[in-house]
């Protein structure tokens, strides 16, 4: 693997975050891998690297069914963010639902280039970050 990706996760499964954190360590894709269980500690988060200049994750993964804010709204949230901190941010929905409506909804937003659903593989992960790279590229 020649390039690594800083990775932001947001799930409320521990087990998916589990099997996604060993797949990304396994993987050779992670520079870092940010974890959150829920929405909004993700956002605060995302809020803090914006205040203070830092870079987003390249590769966001979030899941649309989430209690408190769902990973919908969370796009929302972000989409109200400068649009200089969004540059080369890529967020790939990963979801057991297979609801057309979440899947258009998710792809309304152009930093969304990805609607995956659960369960999480290593060639899940692949197809993703092929597919963002190639976006990257284009």
């Amino acid at each position: 693997m020649d390039k690594q990706y800083d990775f932001l996760v947001v799930d409320d499964d521990e087990i998916f975050i589990y099997l996604i954190k060993s797949v990304l360590e396994k993987s050779g894709y992670a520079r870092s891998i940010h974890i959150f269980a829920s929405t909004p500690e993700a956002l605060q988060w995302i809020h803090a690297q914006v205040d203070k200049g830092e870079r987003l994750p390249e590769l966001m993964i979030v899941d649309i069914r989430m209690p408190i804010m769902n990973g919908i709204e969370l796009l929302e949230k972000i989409s109200k963010l400068p649009p200089k901190s969004l540059n080369g941010v890529g967020v790939s929905m990963f979801t057991s639902s297979l609801s057309e409506s979440d899947k258009k909804a998710s792809l309304a937003y152009p930093f969304v280039f990805d609607f995956v659903s659960k369960p999480f593989t290593r060639e899940k992960l692949r197809d993703m970050v092929e597919k963002y790279v190639a976006l990257e590229k284009a």
